[in-house]
């Protein structure tokens, strides 16, 4: 659709030929009818130029009322009502009668009504004049003719007309989405002199440009949003204030910012083995750069970066058993980015559980050691839940810990001695949660001690007190630290029965059956527990009573069956002393053990009380002359007054499943151990 525009010439005026008069604005006096002579006048018409554009074509229409043709006008010749443009442009102040003109165009025969004539914007800007002509000559006053009059207002005022064709558009297209890159918005237009394009997020409007005849505009990187925006455009033809303007076409778009993205990294709550080189992988996307760091305790233990993929791989055993951190510190360099406060950042952290052999403990070994019961020291041992220890000499093992269970324990020392005067091999391993071994870190060492001198010791037996004494009476040294007493039966186990004792002293065995023999040997430790063990001697004691007595001490009594009771042989029950009671604990099951009825007799209550107390308190030891050797306990006392002089009691002695084992005597009776040898 076409929009025609009419523009009234804003100012007019005649310029008189015979005395050069330029009369007033006749256009500025409201129904204002100028009569006047076209031979004594021109007609000089202006516009407001700000309201003109040179490259269009307008129509002049100005409209005459009436014409009159003088006498002075011979006959046979044309008339002519010509227009021209001031050649070096006019205004209405500076304009006068003949100025100089650029002929534009005629009328032939002017007839009253509406003149058309085409002119330029160019033309007008320079101002318009309208003046008569003849064929033969050029000369206004020769004309003749009188040529009626101009008028203010519509139809009649001088105005230009001119049509502007709708501006059209179509096909909005975007060359990308990359709000970090420059945004190219493109489209097809008719008749397009003027745009306007906006982008809208919501209903706020995010960018916004107007501008002329091109058909893109490019929007600079970082200035859109990222998100749901709109996009219109809208063209417009015309000019100074008669623009008219096409309807907007829109399109909408998601735009998006580049941010890096790390939704998967690995490993990932897995368990991976230390001593493999661990592959770390990533799926990422926007990523310019890269750090990784491996964490474990909070030490970085491992870290990389880079420029492509993500991936990189930690060394074998860099990491320790226990659980490690990935992270993944990723960076989007924008093209625009100028510094660091540019750039986008994005972090990923991730879990996984390393597994493997233990780190190897240090052994913290002395060169040499004065003692053959040397202690064995490690470090470097947080993951060990058990260890082993092994001494060889040479290619041979001569003592083996095997497994020992224990995560704090950073020592050990064995119970066998180690020969003297030999260099040794140390092998030590740990295991860790995972039940691995570490490898076997080794160490060697010397034993190299002063011996002590053979210790010498006289043994007899003691009827009297149902006993075996020995006596020692070994030399002096300047090592010795004290004797141990050691007895056995022949061919049984050795049973430390004394420590600490002097180098002249007496030690009372109150454990022996009557008629057993044992063997008896003595040994002389020194400060660093080396020792020189003695000869073995026999020794055997009878003895023609029955006893009743704390173990490995002098608490004795004399005591005597008591023939209603005998002896019973029990089958059902068994009864174990375990260690910190202190009486035995009735376990069920199947068991042989002797109920046996006693009695005793007491000068004083004093003593009585005494015997009860130790009755409570103790594992007691019955021996009589045929060899019997019994544990037990003593229960039911009871008072019998079969003798008015003393003080009687029956019990009952019930054997106690006893094995005898490393005892030391001491004012009470250690029980330290739970049905088992030390």
């Amino acid at each position: 659709m076409a929009n025609v525009i009419s523009i009234i010439a804003s100012k007019a005026c005649s310029t008189n030929r015979q005395d050069t008069s330029k009369s007033t604005n006749f256009l500025a006096v409201n129904n204002r009818v100028l009569n006047y002579k076209w031979y004594d006048y021109e007609t000089a018409l202006f516009w407001d130029n700000s309201n003109i554009e040179d490259d269009i074509t307008y129509n002049l229409k100005y409209y005459i009322e009436s014409v009159s043709y003088g006498s002075y006008m011979p006959s046979g010749e044309d008339r002519y009502i010509s227009l021209g443009c001031y050649t070096t442009g006019k205004t209405y102040d500076t304009v006068a009668w003949d100025d100089a003109r650029t002929y534009i165009g005629q009328i032939k025969q002017p007839k009253v009504g509406q003149q058309t004539i085409q002119v330029t914007g160019a033309q007008i800007k320079k101002g318009l004049v309208l003046y008569t002509e003849r064929s033969q000559q050029n000369s206004i006053w020769e004309l003749g003719a009188d040529l009626g009059r101009i008028t203010q207002g519509e139809p009649y005022a001088p105005r230009l007309e001119f049509v502007i064709e709708d501006a059209t558009v179509s096909n909005l297209v975007l060359d990308q989405l990359d709000t970090d890159k420059n945004i190219v918005c493109s489209w097809s237009s008719t008749n397009q002199k003027y745009l306007e394009l906006q982008a809208l997020q919501g209903s706020n409007v995010v960018y916004s440009i107007n501008g002329t005849t091109v058909n893109s505009v490019s929007i600079p990187y970082n200035t859109l949003p990222a998100g749901e925006v709109k996009f219109r455009v809208r063209v417009g033809n015309g000019f100074g204030s008669n623009i008219y303007w096409s309807n907007w076409i829109e399109t909408t778009k998601t735009l998006i910012k580049k941010t890096p993205s790390v939704p998967l990294l690995e490993p990932d709550r897995i368990q991976v083995r230390r001593e493999i080189p661990i592959s770390v992988t990533a799926t990422a996307s926007n990523v310019t750069n890269w750090i990784y760091e491996c964490i474990q305790n909070g030490i970085t233990k491992f870290t990389d970066s880079g420029t492509a993929a993500i991936a990189t791989t930690i060394p074998s055993n860099v990491l320790s058993n226990g659980t490690a951190k990935n992270r993944i510190i990723a960076t989007y360099i924008p093209e625009w980015a100028t510094s660091s406060a540019d750039y986008r950042t994005a972090v990923k952290e991730t879990e996984f559980t390393v597994y493997g052999k233990p780190s190897n403990p240090i052994l913290q070994l002395d060169t040499t050691y004065s003692t053959p019961y040397p202690l064995f020291r490690w470090a470097n041992a947080t993951e060990q839940i058990s260890y082993r220890l092994k001494i060889k000499d040479g290619a041979a093992v001569i003592l083996d810990s095997s497994e020992v269970f224990g995560a704090s324990v950073r020592e050990h020392k064995f119970t066998n001695t180690l020969p003297n005067k030999k260099t040794y091999t140390a092998e030590l391993q740990i295991k860790n949660q995972y039940g691995l071994w570490s490898d076997v870190v080794t160490a060697t060492f010397k034993v190299d001690f002063a011996e002590l001198a053979q210790p010498t010791f006289n043994v007899y037996a003691d009827p009297t007190n149902a006993s075996i004494v020995i006596n020692l009476e070994s030399v002096e040294d300047a090592n010795f630290h004290f004797h141990e007493i050691h007895r056995r039966e022949i061919n049984g186990t050795w049973i430390r029965m004394a420590i600490d004792l002097q180098l002249i002293d007496e030690y009372k065995d109150y454990g022996v059956a009557s008629g057993v023999e044992y063997e008896y040997k003595v040994r002389a430790v020194d400060a660093n527990t080396a020792y020189t063990d003695s000869v073995i001697k026999p020794c055997k004691v009878s003895f023609n009573k029955t006893i009743l007595s704390v173990p490995f001490s002098d608490a004795v009594f004399s005591v005597r069956y008591n023939l209603k009771k005998s002896i019973d042989n029990a089958e059902d029950k068994t009864f174990v002393l375990y260690s910190g009671l202190n009486k035995p604990k009735m376990i069920e099951g199947t068991a042989d053990y002797k109920i046996i009825g006693l009695s005793c007799s007491f000068k004083s209550p004093v003593e009585l009380e005494e015997f009860k107390a130790i009755a409570r308190q103790r594992v007691l030891l019955l021996r009589d002359g045929r060899g019997l050797k019994l544990y037990g306990n003593i229960h039911s006392i009871k008072d019998t007054y079969e003798d008015p002089n003393y003080y009687n009691v029956s019990f009952t002695f019930t054997e106690t499943y006893y094995k005898e084992g490393d005892w030391i005597e001491a004012e009470q009776l250690p029980l330290r151990f739970v049905d088992s040898e030390w």
